[in-house]
């Protein structure tokens, strides 16, 4: 089956791919683009585009006149804490920070409101935020509170403000646990903008119900992760 990808994305991932590999290590120069161009059998232009995305998503660095360099290793994550962004900073090329993109407030569908215990169409509160290592986007999360729950807890939020420690240290929940599925799918337009990849491209969903003690359903969570920058490990018993 011929693939629908664009040239210059088939480059980009078979790129990345050496990358992940270590065939290509940080610090590391690519080749030169003449000798790209004859391996990948493209333009200029194809190659150009390519590997400038790969720079937009922290993979490579551009030096002017001396080359692009390997600047990127992928986040490290167990199963197990995968969907608990920035709790192990040491993991991180730079550093774990959050960005808020929106808050929002909502009613709730029959399957939220099933989910968290509540009537349908009671108040939702709602926050959408970019998750980074450095300035690379590896996720994006959309996170639904109850209101009645939780009054006021959006004007305690701000970028790098950790959720978790504002619904344990100013409402007083805790300890919190959650529990959720890991899926996959392909982005959609706006969800690859927003994490600059292509549409279509594969996502980890991580869709997670947070409770709070006694197992009190205090927030929903959908984690969408760019696989490409995150290595997910597991052990078994």
């Amino acid at each position: 089956m011929r693939s629908s990808l664009p040239l210059y994305a088939k480059v980009r991932n078979d790129l990345r791919s050496r990358i992940q590999s270590g065939e290509f290590t940080d610090g590391e120069p690519l080749p030169p683009e003449p000798e790209l161009q004859t391996e990948y059998e493209v333009s200029r232009i194809t190659l150009r585009r390519a590997v400038e995305e790969l720079a937009q998503s922290g993979f490579v660095t551009k030096v002017p006149g001396r080359g692009t360099f390997v600047t990127r290793t992928a986040y490290d994550a167990t199963l197990m804490t995968l969907g608990s962004f920035g709790s192990d900073a040491g993991k991180f090329k730079d550093a774990p920070r959050r960005r808020v993109l929106e808050k929002f407030s909502e009613d709730a569908t029959a399957e939220v409101a099933e989910q968290l215990r509540i009537g349908p169409g009671g108040p939702i509160i709602g926050l959408r935020r970019l998750l980074l290592d450095g300035d690379t986007a590896i996720a994006y999360d959309t996170t639904r509170y109850p209101l009645d729950l939780l009054p006021g807890f959006l004007d305690h939020i701000d970028d790098d403000v950790s959720t978790f420690g504002v619904l344990q240290e100013v409402y007083g929940h805790g300890p919190i646990t959650s529990t959720g599925t890991i899926s996959a799918r392909s982005a959609a337009t706006e969800e690859a903008r927003i994490l600059k990849v292509s549409p279509g491209d594969p996502l980890i969903v991580i869709d997670k119900v947070i409770l709070a003690e006694a197992g009190t359903p205090i927030a929903l969570s959908t984690l969408l992760v760019d696989p490409s920058l995150v290595h997910i490990s597991f052990s078994t018993d």
